[in-house]
């Protein structure tokens, strides 16, 4: 397994123990040796399990010899594929915010570096969904610039084109909360946002912003100026069991709703969020 798969697994692991707030019964998978080395590690680091766990003498060496043997017998019940009961300790916390801050640095740009290279979208969905609930939800949006290959086209010039994407991408970036990151790959205009605790309703308003924003830039094309638009789906999600991929697939749904509707004159920018319908997104004066 790789490193950054190994990181990221204890990562989940550790917040699940952090979010149970109390122990848990852990039974061991029998056909998942990966994780159960990963539980005997977190035993044998204390990352779970400390003293306090296993002791309820009132005789410090003791407790302490106590819990080392106990220690063991939880270790070899984990690699015997028997049931264990664990808890996170201070120390299991610390790494575990360690891991989250260590697993999103020094992450590649796209080609303008205004946005995360998009191998890195994925994992960094299922680090954002760990802490996703009601009170917290996590937003995705994807956005697909309109008419891009009509610009190249009467352009006869991609460096138009791409000034055309370096523009597009500012404005969105512009308007990116604390928290929140857009994907892109090395090249093409699609654009993928993670909006970490913000309701779905919030996330809206923001890329209505956006859309409307992204209108009032032109880029000129065969001595004329074209307006920018794009096509943006929303989806949210409120809950740390919400499978990454499921949510992509999601997301991809509304956005193709979104550009089915901006294929008309004009090519206005459209938005849809889940399980609404699609809307043109009007331009607004220039501010």
């Amino acid at each position: 397994m790789p490193i950054q798969d190994a990181r990221l697994r204890e990562l989940k692991f550790l917040t699940m123990l952090e979010q149970a707030g109390d122990r848990i019964v852990y039974t061991p998978t029998t056909d998942d040796s990966v994780e159960s080395q990963m539980v005997v590690h977190l035993l044998q680091s204390v990352l779970v399990n400390d003293v306090g766990h296993y002791a309820f003498d009132g005789h410090a060496l003791h407790a302490v010899q106590e819990a080392e043997v106990n220690r063991l017998r939880d270790i070899g019940s984990v690699l015997a594929g028997r049931k264990v009961v664990l808890g996170i300790t201070h120390k299991g916390r610390v790494r575990r915010a360690e891991l989250e801050e260590t697993i999103q640095t020094g992450r590649d740009r796209d080609p303008t570096g205004l946005a995360i290279a998009r191998k890195y979208l994925e994992r960094d969905i299922s680090v954002a969904l760990l802490h996703a609930s009601a009170e917290s939800p996590v937003c995705v949006a994807l956005l697909d610039m309109n008419g891009l290959k009509a610009i190249n086209d009467d352009a006869k010039n991609h460096a138009i084109g791409d000034a055309a994407i370096r523009a597009y991408l500012q404005v969105i970036v512009s308007r990116l909360d604390t928290g929140w990151d857009a994907y892109r790959g090395e090249g093409g205009d699609e654009v993928t946002l993670i909006m970490r605790s913000v309701s779905i309703d919030a996330a809206t308003r923001t890329l209505q912003g956006v859309l409307q924003q992204l209108q009032r830039e032109t880029i000129r094309v065969s001595d004329a100026d074209r307006p920018l638009s794009a096509s943006c789906g929303i989806v949210a999600a409120t809950s740390s069991k919400t499978d990454p991929g499921a949510l992509l697939s999601r997301v991809e749904a509304a956005q193709y709703r979104a550009k089915a509707l901006s294929r008309r004159p004009g090519r206005p920018s459209t938005l849809a969020v889940e399980d609404g319908e699609a809307t043109v997104i009007a331009a607004t004066p220039n501010e």
